[in-house]
């Protein structure tokens, strides 16, 4: 039962107790508040937001008929629901009919009436009140309201005025603690970067079709709870703005789902934060907070940011917990970058400080240094058994000594070697033999990524070998390695239908070629094409059937040995070119059919023959279906990757098993372990057949699967040119890098292992991995990655001043810190624009920043998105090209007017200057505003870049950068 009523009700009440008479003119105690689902089981708007362009919409209306003081009944004799669209002048209307008595109390009555949404426009914002006659006990009334609550009145105006609306609001709100800690503006502060999921945008995505166009965080420092409201903080609460970030890309009925992000700045360590977030739409100024419709609304979220008594140690002034510092170097040249390192035990009698960390012993990983048959970068020994000053070990412990500042040691180490590394700090006091590590008590290591100091100077170029240089959608017209660089039996070059070679990517001023997935594909499990109702005549590159071998349609022979032997000259014809070469692997999933070859056979199965299967000898290899915590027993319980829930299975590709970790999603129950930070790994074996704590199933065989994978990169370098002992200085030769499918899905201990063990036979390798989610996921991805292949496609497409440009990339720098972001404005599974000149407009502003600008093939011929290639598919509701049959880019190659002699001098000249100057590819930048206005020219993305902070322009390269964001000027 529903109590509205308001002071007519309250003189009503007055007039019985004093005169014994029967009030007249007392409206009805009668609500509909879309949000309740409370009295009939549905929302008394239902659906409440999830309108398509034609869905029949019910309005639920109650009303108190029983038992009201005063008056007893009131008699509801029908009435009548109003609705129209904003933009609409007249009202339509239909009759309420009722609907039930009684629920949840006997008092109670519904009556309902519906209407249809195909009237109105697909962003149309839909208006609607009722109307309400009585033959006795209450007055004809009308409601009005919003969708948390409702009003009466007695006069129509009132209720047109401030009627219900559909479609300027947000319809929900997810946080989840979605949220990153980052530096802040010393050591004992920090910012906090969080995210919040909200729907919707209109089907056209247009801005102004937006549910929402405001959104703030309301937060405290001093446990008490955050407070305000429109963006404006109360009480000693503080309030920061968010910005809308990109489109989340899985449409409902109702358009996109968006994703805001905001950082909370300079939070004081040892502090507990409190903070709620609210969103709204500027034309009503209804304010939802978090999650709303997601369990919890009004949800209040908290965090620590330590505890006083807690230890803290820094890097660089970086607080070290579950943080990162990216460095670059080049070995040859004998870089060693400094990095500071100070910790504070914040305990008493403190005999003892120690730096623990693997920093420059890549060189290590496969040692077994205690003796337990494991390599020490797959298992580590333990810690507490190393003493300082042991060199024998992955880990050294390195001493520290105090720095002049109470409680406080310090030491600084050189990171002089390629690799994924961690480190933590330790400690003793007086009566205790054992150490007190930092990393405890839900603190983590710290992360530092030391990377070829080359991987700053990457321009890369992404190609699909069987369809750059094909000349038609046949078998016989595909391209393969020979006809890449005019190798034997090449089709000629032909400047117009056959123009890609190496010379051609020189020109262009790319100096690194990104292959899609170079291996045989699947046959099992293969995706259908719908075209043909048959598999696909090629299938997806990413369900690989064999690691160690080359697709043999990418020979002219059509064998694997010939596939073999165009890959490894191509290979030696790009060294000699100055090209470097990065491959595409998903190691987190195989063809169904995926072969062991003899890698496979050597570590799982020593009698199978190489082209036997691995599910027929090894289905422990995988993970098990709906328990991707435990490995598959048999072939028929083998999991289709990924181990996530929220955006479906691929179903060609099986889910290999690397253990048991924190990010790991176990199952449907646990869909949102994937943002986990915890970063524990259980080295466990336990029961085959239990699942959970120490259960980890880490036994020869998983152990076996990271061998496998990291041997996988070592084969490729054999197979091209950079056998083991091959001299630093040499090492030039050979494949180049690695682009990670799905990165994200492996353990990061696993990726720390597999990178360190690779760069200890070449130390440049450079390593990139696909994260699309952003947020916590990206994060973990940038602790031991070199280059993010992440979501910045996706603001990038809204970007539309500079002030968005300097949001995006400060965004990432904020986020990842000095990691690389790959930046593109497409690759082979997101769409092009529709107007090429469009990505050129960003491909500009990418260019002046850090990060690895990427040219997707045909972008700079100006490829769009529905006319270029013979082929399209629709992928994830995208039309991209297609890549599962032969294609080809013959509509680009001969409609020149189109763009062709437009476009590719402009990505060259571009590609040549970022190429010839060390300040655009440096991090180090400084945003210009116009004079007197200390704001950007919205329409110019203006920035300074400079190669070395304080240094002479006369020995130092300095660089102003401009680009014209207005395709048409």
């Amino acid at each position: 039962m529903r109590n509205q009523l308001g002071l007519a009700f309250l003189a009503c009440l007055t007039l019985w107790v004093g005169g014994g008479q029967r009030c007249l003119g007392v409206l009805a105690n009668a609500w509909h508040i879309p949000d309740n689902a409370g009295d009939l089981g549905v929302n008394m708007r239902n659906p409440e937001f999830e309108m398509a362009a034609n869905t029949t919409v019910t309005i639920y209306q109650g009303l108190q008929k029983y038992n009201n003081p005063g008056y007893g009944a009131a008699n509801q004799t029908g009435g009548t629901l109003y609705f129209k669209g904003l933009t609409q002048s007249a009202w339509s209307s239909t009759a309420l009919n009722w609907h039930t008595n009684g629920s949840p109390s006997p008092n109670n009555q519904y009556w309902r009436a519906s209407f249809n949404t195909s009237i109105f426009g697909t962003n149309e914002v839909i208006q609607y009140y009722l109307y309400l006659t009585f033959d006795s006990g209450a007055e004809n009334t009308y409601i009005y309201g919003g969708d948390g609550g409702s009003a009466t009145t007695a006069t129509q105006s009132v209720a047109a005025d401030s009627a219900f609306t559909i479609r300027n609001r947000p319809a929900w709100l997810f946080h989840s603690g979605n949220r990153v800690i980052s530096p802040g503006a010393d050591a004992t502060h920090n910012n906090a970067n969080l995210w919040i999921k909200a729907g919707y945008i209109g089907k056209d995505g247009s801005l102004a079709s937006r549910w929402a166009d405001h959104a703030s965080v309301y937060y405290t420092t001093d446990g008490s709870t955050p407070a305000g409201s429109l963006g404006v903080a109360s009480g000693t609460s503080q309030a920061a703005d968010l910005s809308l970030d990109h489109v989340e890309g899985d449409p409902s009925i109702a358009g996109n789902a968006l994703w805001w992000q905001g950082t909370m700045s300079n939070l004081p360590a040892f502090a507990t934060i409190r903070y709620k977030i609210g969103v709204w739409h500027s034309s009503n100024n209804e304010e939802k907070f978090a999650d709303y419709k997601a369990s919890t609304p009004n949800a209040v979220f908290s965090f620590s940011m330590g505890t006083a008594g807690d230890p803290t140690l820094t890097v660089n002034g970086l607080n070290a917990d579950y943080t990162t510092t990216h460095v670059f170097v080049d070995e040859n040249a004998g870089d060693a970058v400094p990095l500071a390192i100070q910790f504070s035990p914040n305990a008493s009698n403190v005999t003892t400080a120690e730096v623990f960390s693997n920093l420059n012993r890549r060189d290590r990983v496969t040692l077994d240094a205690n003796g337990d048959g494991i390599e020490d970068g797959i298992v580590p020994p333990d810690g507490n058994a190393i003493a300082a000053g042991d060199d024998s070990n992955y880990h050294k412990a390195y001493p520290m000594t105090a720095s002049g500042q109470p409680g406080q040691y310090a030491l600084t180490l050189n990171a002089q070697k390629t690799g994924a590394y961690r480190l933590t700090a330790r400690y003793k006091v007086t009566g205790n033999t054992n150490w007190v590590w930092y990393s405890s008590n839900g603190r983590r290591d710290h992360a530092i990524v030391v990377a070829p100091r080359k991987a700053r100077d990457i321009t890369l170029y992404e190609l699909n070998v069987l369809n750059i240089g094909a000349q038609g959608t046949q078998d016989y017209q595909r391209s393969t390695f020979a006809d890449l660089h005019g190798g034997p039996g090449s089709r000629p070059y032909d400047p117009i239908t056959n123009r890609f070679n190496l010379a051609y990517a020189r020109d262009l001023g790319v100096n690194w070629l990104w292959f899609q997935p170079i291996h045989p594909i699947g046959v099992e499990g293969r995706q259908t094409d719908p075209a043909t109702g048959q598999p696909y005549s090629v299938g997806s590159p990413y369900s690989v059937k064999n690691f160690f071998q080359v697709n043999p349609l990418m020979s002219k022979a059509g064998t694997r040995d010939a596939a073999m032997t165009e890959f490894t000259n191509f290979v030696a014809a790009a060294d000699s070119a100055g090209i470097n070469v990065m491959l595409d692997a998903a190691f987190n999933h195989t063809a169904w059919d995926c072969e062991l070859d003899a890698s496979g056979a050597y570590y799982f199965a020593s009698n199978a023959p190489p082209a036997g299967e691995i599910r027929n000898w090894e289905a422990r290899f995988y993970s098990r279906a709906d328990a991707y915590d435990m490995r598959a027993s048999v072939a028929g319980n083998i999991a289709l990757a990924p181990d996530r829930y929220d955006f479906g299975k691929w179903a060609d590709v099986h889910d290999v098993y690397f253990g048991r970790y924190a990010a790991l999603v176990a199952n449907a129950s646990q869909t949102g372990a994937h943002l986990s930070e915890a970063d524990w790994f259980d080295t466990s074996i336990g029961s085959e057949s239990s699942s959970g704590d120490q259960n980890g199933h880490f036994d020869p065989v998983t152990r076996n699967v990271w061998r496998y994978f990291s041997d996988y990169i070592l084969y490729w370098l054999d197979k091209t040119g950079c056998p083991a002992g091959t001299p630093a200085a040499q090492t030039a030769r050979g494949i180049d890098g690695l682009r990670a499918d799905f990165g994200q899905g492996l353990p990061p201990q696993c990726w720390e292992y597999l990178i360190n063990k690779v760069r200890s036979r070449k130390w440049d390798f450079v390593f990139m991995t696909e994260s699309l989610d952003g947020g916590a996921v990206t994060y973990r991805s940038n602790r031991h990655f070199d280059i993010l292949n992440e979501n910045i496609v996706f603001p990038l497409k809204s970007a539309a001043t500079a002030s968005d440009y300097r949001n995006i990339f400060e965004d990432r720098r904020s986020a990842y810190g000095q990691g690389l972001v790959l930046l593109n404005t497409t690759s082979h599974d997101e769409e092009n624009y529709d107007d090429p000149f469009q990505a050129l407009v960003r491909y500009a502003a990418c260019g002046a920043m850090d990060g690895v600008p990427m040219i997707f093939y045909g972008q700079e011929l100006g490829i769009s998105r529905t006319n270029s290639f013979d082929l399209y598919e629709v992928n994830f509701g995208k039309l991209i090209p297609q890549f599962k049959k032969y294609n080809s880019l013959q509509p680009i190659f001969r409609n020149r007017g189109y763009g062709v002699d437009f476009l590719w001098p402009v990505y060259a000249a571009i590609n040549q200057a970022r190429g010839f100057s060390a300040a655009l590819r440096s991090s180090n930048r400084y945003f210009l505003n116009q004079t007197g206005s200390g704001s950007p020219q919205p329409g110019i993305f203006s920035v300074a870049k400079y190669e070395q902070a304080n240094g002479s322009p006369n020995y130092h390269d300095v660089v102003f950068a401009f680009a014209n964001l207005d395709r048409n000027v």
